[in-house]
């Protein structure tokens, strides 16, 4: 018996998740509170970790630690903090039937480090800058495009990537490779819960573009978006590729990346987590740590 629980408790220390949070307390009396997180794959659906979830988790936790430091009594979370567990029929559960799946959330030492010379920095785009740049784009759009998605994660995307471009000025490839992970909740047919607990992200097909002004970088993004929401094409299980077409798309997907400047970006401004208080106030600089190894290639 004794061997048995020994067996379980390694089990359950095998399948957690590191959280490491560092607070630091500000010459102002406010916490600077960090984060990092290991990105694993939930339920099969995709191999990029729920920011949705993830969210959904950060915002649950704060809620029981405001509610422990005013001595306020549990009684379960609200309704929109509830996570969901129960998969539809239409989320894969596994798409490529990989078994057994290596359920270890430990860190990856093996994964490659930065170029020595990276740099780490924060910039702050105000609502009234937001306005400025949708502003702008609207100013260049021609009559017959009217239509276009101009959110905040469209223009700040947008202005950030001229902004790279500019700062790597001769360094920078003459093509570029723009991509987003998109999470599909209510796209899907019938649509998932937005509380559930798993994977409903994809990669919606990049835009290959030359490097270019703010206001098309913005509408090319914008076009990617609207494709995504007016498709109606079904998420349906991948055929499990044999070993030598993984090999020929591993070959072709370095060829590709090694002649374009590849783009992506993480998370969103619509899980307002500047809105996240533990008890301690909202926090006022959020940094998710160790960015660099889990997402240098």
């Amino acid at each position: 018996m004794l061997q048995a629980l020994e067996a379980k408790e390694e089990e359950l220390k095998h399948a957690t998740a590191e959280l490491e949070m560092v607070k630091e307390r500000l010459s102002n009396g406010a916490l600077l509170e960090e984060s990092f997180r290991q990105h694993p794959d939930f339920d099969g659906f995709a191999k990029d970790f729920s920011d949705a979830g993830c969210n959904l988790f950060i915002k649950s936790w704060a809620h029981i630690c405001k509610l422990l430091k005013t001595d306020s009594p549990f009684c379960g979370l609200p309704q929109e903090l509830t996570p969901a567990f129960e998969r539809g029929p239409n989320i894969l559960q596994n798409p490529f039937d990989f078994v057994p799946k290596d359920r270890s959330l430990s860190y990856n030492d093996s994964i490659s480090t930065p170029p020595s010379d990276w740099v780490r920095a924060s910039f702050e785009l105000t609502p009234t800058h937001i306005q400025k740049l949708k502003k702008r784009v609207l100013e260049e759009v021609d009559e017959e495009e009217q239509e276009l998605h101009l959110s905040t994660f469209v223009v700040g995307y947008a202005y950030v990537l001229t902004c790279t471009i500019k700062a790597k000025k001769e360094e920078c490839k003459e093509h570029m490779y723009i991509t987003l992970a998109a999470d599909v909740r209510g796209l899907l047919d019938p649509p998932v819960s937005s509380n559930y607990f798993g994977n409903c992200i994809i990669h919606p097909g990049g835009k290959m573009m030359e490097a270019t002004d703010f206001a098309n970088m913005a509408k090319k993004i914008s076009h990617l978006i609207l494709d995504l929401t007016r498709s109606s094409r079904e998420l349906m299980p991948c055929k499990r590729p044999d070993d030598d077409d993984l090999e020929h798309q591993r070959q072709r997907a370095h060829e590709f990346l090694s002649k374009v400047e590849v783009f992506s970006v993480a998370a969103s401004p619509k899980y307002k987590l500047y809105e996240t208080d533990f008890g301690w106030g909202n926090p006022i600089k959020l940094s998710s740590l160790r960015w660099e190894r889990t997402t240098f290639r």
